[in-house]
């Protein structure tokens, strides 16, 4: 995939994780933070690609695996994503946009 867009290989992973793994209302909500936010540097390709926002994908592992259950991303759930935008929304704010208003 990397080869036919002519990109990455972190690029190609994510690709093919918003293309194959993550569901079309995470998709949505992840377009519309990147259109409205811009791509920051702790939400990058990396990430996408590594399966965070891909169904079935699990942050209760380790310590935490008891949660592995109610932290697991289900097809229609964009819990996450927009977890991401509400939280970090002083890291996505574009230049000029006073979020104060």
């Amino acid at each position: 995939m990397a080869k036919a867009f002519n990109i990455g290989k972190a690029e190609s992973d994510a690709l093919f994780a918003l293309s194959n793994d993550v569901s079309q209302s995470v998709c949505a909500e992840l377009e519309k933070l990147v259109t409205t936010r811009g791509m920051a540097k702790f939400l990058n390709h990396d990430v996408i690609g590594k399966g965070t926002f891909s169904t079935g994908w699990t942050s209760g592992f380790g310590l935490a695996e008891s949660w592995a259950e109610p932290c697991t991303n289900l097809v229609q759930d964009s819990t996450l994503a927009t977890w991401v935008e509400t939280q970090f929304a002083f890291v996505f704010q574009p230049k000029g946009l006073d979020m104060e208003k």
